[in-house]
């Protein structure tokens, strides 16, 4: 086939529709310069060429792509954080709009907000996280989990002893069939509830729970719209957590969301 078309081939196909493509041609007339253009070409370099030049040419050409690249990349990143920190920001309007309890709801997501932002370093990002929560809704226990393939690793904990852990440091690492709660958020990425693990068929099942627990709340941790982790809040009273509280808790997992990405 002629470059033309093989221009057009490759620009169709989703592996190398991004490629930079440089057509070299006899062809100067301003129609197949046109043709060329039109059917994708980067670039167009008339034979017969300067080769030292071309290979400079080509040299600023990629460099050129990989810098739309980046910025492109940058700029999605830029944009999905914006929409993150807008959902963010109108829920506390919501939230600065009720009264009492609503209203130092709302001043405790602020101050979570800002003590996630404030940092870069990861593990001072999951300990702001784990405090931050303890101030917005109460529970017994707190507990962080990332995931990693068919396993979760215990990122951090309040609450919690060092034999419930399983390992010094909070680095416990457990099979994610121990923690049925995370199904839910995998598959539907959003807050579950467990009312009362008693009548629970997933607990039932042998999950694993901090002794005593008789209610649960996981929110789930969204990167780029894949869930990475969870925070689970437990408490020892039946109900204590309601479908309400999860919904009002989002905003913050949004917060932490978005603070574990950027560090």
């Amino acid at each position: 086939m002629d470059g033309i078309t093989l221009c057009r081939q490759l620009r169709a196909a989703p592996e190398t529709r991004d490629t930079p493509i440089c057509i070299m041609t006899g062809l100067d007339d301003r129609a197949s310069i046109q043709q060329a253009f039109e059917a994708g070409a980067t670039d167009f370099v008339i034979k017969p060429p300067s080769w030292a030049i071309l290979i400079q040419h080509l040299r600023y050409l990629w460099r050129s792509c990989l810098g739309a690249r980046e910025l492109a990349a940058v700029n999605a990143r830029l944009q999905f954080e914006m929409n993150v920190r807008e959902e963010a920001e109108a829920e506390l309007r919501k939230l600065s709009q009720a009264e009492s309890d609503q209203r130092r709801l709302a001043e405790a997501l602020r101050d979570a907000a800002a003590a996630l932002n404030g940092s870069l370093k990861l593990d001072e990002v999951l300990d702001h996280i784990i405090d931050g929560i303890g101030k917005i809704a109460a529970h017994d226990a707190v507990f962080m989990v990332m995931l990693e393939g068919d396993r979760v690793r215990l990122a951090g904990h309040r609450g919690m002893s060092r034999a419930q852990t399983g390992s010094a440091g909070g680095q416990a690492h457990c099979r994610l069939a121990d923690f049925p709660l995370l199904g839910p958020l995998l598959a539907t990425r959003l807050p579950c509830v467990i009312a009362d693990t008693a009548d629970d068929a997933m607990c039932a099942s042998g999950c694993r729970m901090i002794p005593g627990t008789r209610s649960c709340l996981g929110l789930p941790l969204e990167i780029r719209g894949s869930v990475v982790g969870a925070i689970v809040l437990t408490s020892t009273v039946p109900g204590h957590f309601t479908g309400e509280s999860a919904q009002r808790l989002r905003a913050f997992a949004s917060q932490a969301s978005v603070a574990i990405e950027n560090a």
